[in-house]
């Protein structure tokens, strides 16, 4: 409520409910971190399978997963081990999260 003033602190989120407002399935964000170089990930996840959003394909690639389970769609976002803190300070002052 008092806004985030530390950035030392590893806040970046595990999982959490994604909101789309052209999707009407929930989609289960799921966020993992790995070793993987930007260029090992792109390579053992190629389009279509992989994706890059524009402003976070410095951070991460992600896979969606379309499943039976409740119509909910599950997206990975796997980290790059070089995206590090970059990434926690987007989340808290770009990500835009509905609180």
């Amino acid at each position: 409520m008092s806004d985030i003033t530390d950035e030392t602190v590893k806040r970046n989120p595990k999982f959490e409910l994604v909101y789309y407002k052209d999707q009407r399935k929930p989609v289960m964000q799921i966020d993992i971190e790995t070793n993987l170089t930007e260029e090992e990930a792109f390579a053992l996840l190629p389009s279509p399978y992989g994706i890059s959003f524009d402003n976070l394909k410095e951070f991460f690639r992600t896979v969606f997963i379309y499943t039976d389970w409740l119509g909910v769609i599950l997206r990975f976002d796997l980290r790059f081990k070089s995206a590090g803190k970059d990434f926690e300070y987007w989340m808290v002052k770009e990500g835009g999260r509905i609180v």
